[in-house]
């Protein structure tokens, strides 16, 4: 594409966005992998993050919305997407860390992608069923997840459809919602407490039962969803926060496109 744009378009200027360059400032405790050294020299191995472009502009638009300063603000980015998901902490303007890591496949459970994975299940499955790398890869990335638990859809909403009266379906929508908690935890731990807590793209903005199932509990770690308000929200900007919430709780809908443009446009002036 970049050969074909420069063919077709030579006197334009080209500018390359990447999805991973918001996560650029992750420390090295956070970023890299337990492994022997030459290997993660040998093929750069370290937990690069994805859906930067999406939480760059959450981070943006919540303080935005806010009338604060990303500079000062301690922010928790849940983009919660009907195919990937991903946690992200943002200090100071800065993410400091990413569910995700050196690909989309680790973190949270996600539709057909398994999340957090003790290696050893893989080593174990790959030797009792004689799978190849490439096999292996294909059940963890788009066999695995809601559709591995849950077995009849993929899709959170159908599965919190069907959670009060199927077993396979409530299992799946409480994994889903743990492992999202556990990255609320952890991401509030490294930021020594939040000051702001987003919820983004499609399950994160149309699903107002999951926000509720999530934020259940958290007032340990200063966060209040306000009920009315957050099932009223199931489209557009929303404050979601309840009275006595030490932390902002906000539902923005994300827009990589316009990112991305916002980012070229910068790379253009430099």
């Amino acid at each position: 594409l970049i050969e074909v744009c420069a063919r077709e378009f030579g006197h334009t200027p080209q500018y390359a966005i990447f999805d991973t360059a918001f996560h650029r400032h992750i420390p090295k405790e956070l970023g890299s992998y337990a492994l022997p050294e030459y290997l993660v020299k040998k093929y750069n191995l370290k937990r690069v993050g994805f859906h930067g472009i999406s939480h760059r502009y959450i981070m943006e638009e919540s303080c935005k919305f806010l009338g604060r300063d990303p500079g000062t603000q301690k922010i928790i980015s849940c983009h919660l997407g009907s195919g990937g998901s991903s946690v992200c902490a943002i200090r100071n303007g800065k993410s400091i860390n990413s569910s995700m890591g050196f690909t989309p496949l680790e973190g949270l459970m996600m539709n057909t992608r398994c999340g957090d994975l003790d290696i050893g299940v893989l080593f174990h499955v790959m030797a009792k069923n004689n799978f190849s790398p490439e096999e292996a890869e294909k059940v963890l990335n788009y066999k695995s997840g809601i559709l591995g638990v849950f077995s009849s859809s993929s899709d959170m909403r159908d599965v919190a459809k069907k959670s009060q009266d199927d077993e396979k379906a409530k299992i799946a929508f409480d994994m889903y919602v743990r492992r999202v908690r556990k990255y609320i935890g952890y991401n509030s731990l490294l930021l020594k407490k939040a000051n702001i807590l987003v919820f983004t793209d499609t399950l994160g903005i149309e699903m107002p039962v999951l926000r509720q199932s999530i934020c259940k509990g958290l007032e340990c770690l200063g966060i209040k969803l306000d009920t009315a308000k957050n099932n009223a929200a199931i489209s557009g900007d929303a404050d979601l926060t309840a009275p006595g919430s030490e932390v902002k709780v906000l539902a923005i809908p994300t827009n990589e496109e316009i990112m991305i443009a916002r980012e070229a446009y910068e790379a253009s002036r430099e």
